[in-house]
């Protein structure tokens, strides 16, 4: 199978790179279950089937290339493998879902803090799922080749599995993908961030804090390594601090994103993706239900995908809207977009996510241009 390093959605991108076929094959295989259960020993079989096999053929490739210095890196990156095959071979099983986000919602989720929301009572619409954003041109970080290019934050898979037989709080895994600058993926595995059962309470801001320092502390190298162990774990560790930017900015849009899929009152309908001919988008709209499904193999088949649009049928701007005075008179100002944790139901006990759009304070106060920064929405 062909590789479309162009696709504007990562799971296209990644068919036919050898880290996702194997994953495909550990889904026929029931290696991983659609629930994000694994089987005993996966790790030992991917290390032995996998990782050693590619450890010594990237060894190989970058001595004969000439970059034995960047050997440690393209092994760093490696040995991220075995958690993204899990989400891979996850999202392989669940129906391939692909929400594809409007540019103007990904803007505002860029002006929405995520306020005092937990994870508590989230609900994935599907066990794994991935997230398009499209290229984020302030979400960036430097990788070595002969340009001195950037990488961008594009996306993000999603999966939520069990973390133990006595904890029915899921982990919520985030797998964040990148692109260069002209749109190609990176075929590699990305950034990888882990939030379990105890994150889950935390305010989402910390909950992401508190991910990260994990990820840390999971990559120190165990008591009794070897001098070349422990020079690897810096090597990996380091990959992880670069990046914490990168991560922190992507995890705010990706959970802005699950409240707003959490909010609306349905799924979006399937439309072929945002790359395919007009021709056969035309066929789509045309076609009935049953007839849809053949032409989504027929486009998968073929290089596309089929995906869920979201927020494509937004309004215009939201109009601004006023707060109340508390007898203390404020300057007028943009006051940002922001999720509230809502409590609901008897006794209050429940909770809700809704999104307070961004509001103009004191409008009637202002005299002159607007200070400050508007913010989008």
């Amino acid at each position: 199978m062909t590789t479309n390093m162009m696709s504007p959605y990562a799971p296209v991108r990644y068919r036919g790179v050898p880290w996702w076929e194997y994953s495909r094959e550990l889904a026929r295989t029931g290696w991983v279950t659609p629930e994000g259960g694994i089987g005993g020993q996966l790790y030992e079989k991917i290390d032995e089937e996998f990782i050693g096999p590619m450890m010594r053929l990237t060894i190989q490739t970058y001595n004969a290339e000439g970059k034995s210095d960047v050997i440690g890196q393209g092994l760093a990156q490696l040995f991220e493998t075995p958690h993204w095959m899990v989400m891979a071979a996850q999202f392989e099983q669940c129906g391939r879902e692909i929400f594809d986000l409007n540019e103007r919602l990904v803007a505002s989720f860029h002006e929405t803090d995520l306020g005092n929301c937990t994870l508590e009572s989230w609900q994935p619409p599907y066990d794994a799922f991935f997230l398009r954003f499209g290229k984020q041109e302030d979400i960036r970080l430097d990788f070595i080749d002969e340009d001195n290019q950037f990488e961008y934050l594009d996306g993000a898979f999603v999966a939520v599995s069990p973390y133990d037989p006595g904890n029915p709080i899921k982990r919520l895994r985030l797998g964040l993908t990148t692109v260069r600058k002209d749109g190609s993926g990176m075929m590699g595995c990305g950034y990888f961030l882990d939030f379990k059962p105890d994150t889950h309470d935390m305010l989402v801001s910390d909950a992401i804090e508190k991910a990260l320092a994990s990820r840390q502390e999971e990559l120190n190298p165990s008591p009794g390594a070897s001098e070349n162990e422990k020079v690897f774990a810096e090597i990996r560790k380091a990959r992880y601090a670069e990046a914490a930017t990168l991560l922190r900015l992507g995890a705010r849009l990706v959970f802005n994103s699950l409240f707003y899929i959490e909010s609306i009152e349905s799924t979006q309908e399937r439309a072929p993706g945002r790359d395919v001919p007009e021709k056969l988008k035309q066929q789509w709209r045309n076609a009935p239900p049953l007839k849809q499904n053949k032409l989504k193999s027929k486009l998968t088949a073929d290089g596309f995908t089929v995906v869920r649009l979201l927020g494509y049928n937004m309004p215009p701007d939201e109009t601004p809207g006023l707060e109340g005075g508390t007898g203390t008179t404020l300057r007028t100002h943009w006051r940002r977009a922001h999720w509230r944790q809502q409590a609901y139901g008897e006794g209050m006990k429940l909770h809700k996510r809704i999104r307070i759009p961004k509001v103009l304070v004191n409008r009637d106060q202002l005299d002159g241009d607007l200070p400050g920064r508007i913010y989008k929405t």
